[in-house]
């Protein structure tokens, strides 16, 4: 709740305080271009950048899948090791391996 304060307050705060003299004279310097020149001007970069993003969200879901089918498959079987092993052991056993393997795989990426 407290956090949906923060965007009027900061929205508030900015429209009511000064531009700095350097912006002032930044902005006299700058030709303004019409609306939407951008746009015009930014095609290519335009469209690297939504491809990134839907390559990003593709990459996304399809770890996703493939995580919930190794779940699927290695569940039961883990169930089933723990039942013969025991628990602790196992949840040992991770640990232990997330432990050791968390920095090279960070390092990995």
């Amino acid at each position: 709740m407290f956090s949906l304060l923060i965007g009027p307050v900061g929205y508030y705060i900015r429209s009511h305080l000064d531009e700095t003299p350097e912006f002032i004279a930044n902005r006299a310097q700058t030709k303004v271009s019409e609306p939407g020149a951008s746009f015009s001007n930014q095609w290519a970069n335009l469209v690297l950048a939504i491809g990134i993003v839907a390559q990003s969200t593709v990459g996304v879901y399809v770890l996703q899948l493939l995580d919930r089918g190794l779940q699927f498959i290695f569940s039961p079987l883990m169930g089933a090791l723990s039942d013969k092993l025991g628990r602790i052991r196992i949840m040992l056993g991770t640990s232990i391996f997330m432990g050791v393997a968390i920095y090279p795989m960070f390092a990995w990426l």
